[in-house]
């Protein structure tokens, strides 16, 4: 009896450190594609090029200047899960000025941070400290 018992513990114990290492491990596996298709985008890209790599992405915002320069963002998040329980997201905005892209920038999260309230890009200033620097 006191096998059984010995056993059964054993099996309840290992049941859920089990099923965290599977569910990690896929996690991990997913952020490693979304990385391999990262490394193939660089800056001068057309915007459709950049799509075709990425595919759609989670959110868009764009503005034309008064001289009529189109300005657009698109962006893609994602998670990155250590094996310590750490937890952070990472959100990739694409910035293109007449649909060519100009700027990658990178913003991450941390576990319990509101993504709502982060900032985000400003097109508007983009814009201008480009129109500024030429």
């Amino acid at each position: 009896m006191k096998h059984l018992i010995a056993i059964a513990v054993a099996l309840l114990l290992g049941v859920p450190s089990f099923a965290q290492k599977n569910y990690t491990e896929k996690l991990d596996i997913e952020n490693e594609q979304f990385f391999n298709m990262l490394v193939n985008i660089q800056l001068d890209m057309q915007k459709d090029s950049v799509l075709s790599i990425l595919g759609g992405p989670y959110k868009k915002a764009a503005i034309k200047t008064c001289n009529g320069v189109l300005y657009e963002s698109i962006s893609y998040r994602t998670d990155v899960f250590k094996k310590s329980c750490f937890r952070s997201a990472i959100v990739y905005s694409f910035i293109f000025r007449n649909s060519i892209l100009i700027m990658i920038h990178e913003e991450e999260h941390f576990s319990g941070e509101n993504l709502g309230q982060q900032q985000g890009i400003d097109l508007w200033e983009i814009a201008k400290n480009y129109e500024d620097s030429k």
